[in-house]
């Protein structure tokens, strides 16, 4: 047994004595996933150059696909935005042309568990 494996068994050893009230758990669980463009720089640029930012893709894209007055937006900062009310499908036409603009994409999808009585 080597001592990551050793380390991890004695971590779920701890977790199944240790007892609270009720038997509920909550478990959560995250999963990342990188695309990566491999248009070569200059045409990226020459790209970028002509096509608006993506702000403004991003709003255009929503529009054309008639889901504008459904959105509902949190902006979390300048380049990061909490949005609401839109289709994945609408979503999705958006990230295909970020790609399209040579655009790394992460998908970070997190999903929380919650186990009550």
């Amino acid at each position: 047994m080597t001592e990551t494996e050793s380390t991890q068994n004695t971590e779920i050893g701890q977790l199944l004595r240790s007892k609270k009230r009720g038997d509920e758990l909550t478990l959560i669980m995250s999963t990342v996933n990188e695309r990566t463009s491999s248009m070569p720089e200059d045409l990226k640029r020459k790209i970028r150059d002509r096509s608006l930012g993506l702000k403004e893709l991003f709003i255009a894209t929503v529009e054309r696909k008639g889901e504008g007055k459904k959105l509902q937006v949190n902006r979390l900062s300048d380049s990061e935005l909490e949005i609401e009310g839109i289709s994945q499908m609408t979503l999705h036409s958006f990230l295909l042309k970020a790609e399209e603009l040579g655009k790394k994409i992460t998908y970070t999808r997190s999903l929380k568990v919650e186990i009550t009585d």
